[in-house]
C-alpha cells in the first residue's frame, strides 16, 4: 500500500535538504578517495559537535565540513570559524 504524500512543507524541505547534504558528502568522499585519501570516519559525533568526514593521506589527517549550496560564495559563508 503506497504511503500518503507528506503534506508538511517544512518537513519536506528539511528532508530534501538532508538528502542533498548526504549526497554532497558522498561526492566529497569520492573526490577524496580519487585524490588518495583514506576515509577514517564519517559523521563523527563529539561533545563539541559533528565532523562530517575525517580522512588521511600519509601523515596528513584532515577534518572536513561538507556544505551544499547552489553558489560557492554561499557555501563559504555557511562555514563558521568554529566549524
Amino acid at each position: 500500500m503506497p504511503r500518503p504524500p507528506n503534506r508538511n512543507p517544512i518537513k519536506t524541505h528539511k528532508l530534501k535538504a538532508h538528502r542533498r547534504g548526504r549526497r554532497a558528502e558522498r561526492v566529497a568522499i569520492f573526490w577524496l578517495r580519487v585524490k588518495g585519501y583514506r576515509i577514517v570516519a564519517r559523521n563523527l559525533r563529539l561533545p563539541q559537535g559533528e565532523i562530517d568526514v575525517v580522512a588521511r593521506r600519509g601523515r596528513v589527517l584532515v577534518f572536513i565540513e561538507v556544505k551544499y549550496r547552489a553558489d560557492i560564495g554561499l557555501a563559504q559563508d555557511a562555514v563558521t570559524a568554529r566549524q
